[in-house]
Formats: C-alpha cells, sequence, structure tokens
C-alpha cells in the first residue's frame, strides 16, 4: 500500500494477495454404515487470489469531503456448506446436503460518497456504489426422489448450496446523525441517527433458472431511525430498524422460491455512570413483538410464522 497526499487529494492505492488451503472431511452412510466408521469422503481447495484496490479522498473544503474507490473481494463459502453432509428428515420428507465443491464469490466493486461534517460531530452524507460478483453462493431447492444418507425418498424437498454465474448489486445509501446541540440545557443531550439504503441487483446463471433471479439474502430496503439523549452520566437510546423481504431459497422456478418477510423492530437502552468504571443499564429488544415470517412465490402462501415476544435484561458494566 502507498499514500500519496497532492494538497487536499490523498490517493491510496495498493494490492492485497491472499493464499486459501482447506480440507473437509465426511462420512457416507449407508445401510452398511456403522457409528464408529472412519471419515471416508474426503475433498481439498487450495488458491491464491491477487486483490488490487484504489481509495481517493479529496476535500473540497474543511466540512466537505468526497471519496471514491474501486476495490476487489473475496468471499468464502461458509465452513458447513463445504462439509458433505447428508441430513434428512423422513418425517417431513426433506434433505439438506453441504457442498464441498462451492466456489468462492469474487466481487469487483465501485463506490463513491460525499460527507458533510456538521457542527456538533454531525454528519450528512450520501453514497453509491455498484458490485459485480462472480460465482455468488446461493441456497437452492429442487425436488429429487432417490436414496439419501441410506433412506429412500420420494419427491423429496432438497436443498444445496450452489454457485450461480454472476450477480450485481447497486444502490444509494443516505446517512444523518445530527447530535441537537443547539437546543437549551438540559436538552442539548439529544440527537437523532437515520439510515437509508435502497439496492437493486439480480442473479444470472442459477442451474435451471432461464433469465435473472432476485438476489440472494438481499433486502431492497434497509432503513433505522434512532432518538437518542447522552449528557453527564445518564444514556438513553430507542431505535426503529426495517428491512424488507428478502430470497432465501432459489426454487426451480419463480413460484417456489422462498423468502424472509419484511421486518420492522424497535429497541430501547438506558445507562448510568454511577462513576465512569461502573455502568447500570437495561435494555428491551424487539418490543413491538416483530414476527419472524416466511412464504414461498407470495406472501399469501406462509411457510412459517414465529413470535418471540420482546427480550428485557439489565446490569452492571464493570471496567477494570
Amino acid at each position: 500500500m502507498a499514500t500519496v497526499r497532492l494538497d487536499r487529494l490523498t490517493i491510496i492505492p495498493g494490492v492485497r494477495v491472499e493464499h486459501t488451503d482447506g480440507t473437509y472431511k465426511g462420512k457416507s452412510i449407508t445401510a452398511a454404515s456403522t457409528a464408529t466408521q472412519g471419515f471416508d469422503i474426503v475433498g481439498r481447495k487450495k488458491y491464491t487470489d491477487v486483490f488490487p484496490g484504489l481509495n481517493l479522498r479529496y476535500e473540497a473544503t474543511d466540512r466537505l469531503v468526497i471519496r471514491a474507490a474501486g476495490t476487489t473481494a473475496i468471499g468464502r463459502p461458509n465452513y458447513d456448506d463445504l462439509a458433505p453432509f447428508v441430513q434428512v428428515d423422513s418425517g417431513a420428507n426433506t434433505v439438506s446436503l453441504g457442498n464441498p465443491d462451492l466456489k468462492a464469490l469474487k466481487s469487483q466493486n465501485g463506490d463513491v460518497s460525499v460527507e458533510y461534517y456538521l457542527p456538533g460531530k454531525g454528519l450528512l452524507s450520501v453514497a453509491g456504489f455498484y458490485k459485480h460478483i462472480d460465482d455468488p453462493i446461493v441456497a437452492f431447492s429442487r425436488v429429487a426422489s432417490g436414496t439419501f444418507g441410506g433412506t429412500v425418498l420420494t419427491n423429496a424437498g432438497v436443498t444445496q448450496p450452489i454457485n450461480a454465474g454472476s450477480a450485481e448489486i447497486y444502490g444509494v445509501e443516505v446517512n444523518l446523525q445530527a447530535p441537537l446541540t443547539f437546543l437549551p440545557a438540559p436538552f442539548d443531550g439529544f440527537g437523532v441517527s437515520l439510515n437509508y439504503t435502497r439496492t437493486g441487483g439480480s442473479a444470472r446463471g442459477v442451474p435451471n433458472r432461464a433469465g435473472k433471479v432476485d438476489n440472494f439474502l438481499q433486502s431492497k430496503n434497509v432503513a433505522s431511525a434512532q432518538l437518542y439523549y447522552e449528557k453527564d452520566r445518564l444514556a438513553l437510546r430507542v431505535a426503529y430498524s426495517y428491512r424488507s423481504a428478502y430470497l432465501d431459497t432459489v426454487g426451480a422456478t419463480r413460484a417456489t422460491d422462498q423468502f424472509t418477510d419484511h421486518n420492522g423492530q424497535l429497541d430501547a437502552r438506558a445507562s448510568f455512570a454511577v462513576i465512569p468504571e461502573v455502568v447500570l443499564f437495561a435494555e428491551g429488544s424487539n418490543l413491538t413483538d416483530a414476527p419472524w415470517r416466511r412464504y414461498i412465490g407470495n406472501s399469501r402462501q406462509l411457510v412459517e410464522n414465529e413470535r418471540y415476544s420482546y427480550t428485557v435484561r439489565g446490569g452492571v458494566q464493570v471496567a477494570f
């Protein structure tokens, strides 16, 4: 990495090299399998990647900063997705499979942002981004008959992580952090924080699917709003976060795609510093009892609906 400063412009080019070497083992399950059998399925992946990048920072004024970046990155599969496992639920007629042949996804990224620093340590920023991804990883579901883990199933729902061909993600993010220090005491401890992100894009090259598919695990709308009060030894915060629905399992057709539904959650926290090293706190999460809901095809076709109510906890934080 190098840093070059030209008056108000800072240029940071760099390159990163990463080497990955992984071995994955599993046990094949057949009618002749025993509880003490050893590992007999072995996979290995070994690769080296080079990631160049360029970051630019321009201080237009003392309060206005413009940033731009072109970067490359890797996203390795989850460890449990690489394991060559077979999990069978004969009662539900479903099968989950690992995939030791999964490739790591690679992305090329472009980002640009404009940041304006407000008085009192506040910030207003707008950022745009674009990512092109090769070999994105998705959970793919299909209906199949056969022997899975020594169990014969007919028309079972089989889910396995796979690589699609490519994907693109683009969007814009708006962020506001504003301490309301202009208010008269004691109200000058109040502040607000607002964030909104809108994304678009799609994936291509999903097996047995023509054309575009929604991006995996990607909500189109994500937002949060916080009202806080921080003054002397007291800190109070109320926050609401929201995300729209996202695709969590790719089906053989659009009608069999499975989604996690939209969710909005209210959380709160209060703390009081008895002394700098000892803080009393109380916090509550999901105070509106927001459900966790999944559906297939469209929101009227429910897969599951779970309610967890709210959680409240309190305690003492001690710093040594």
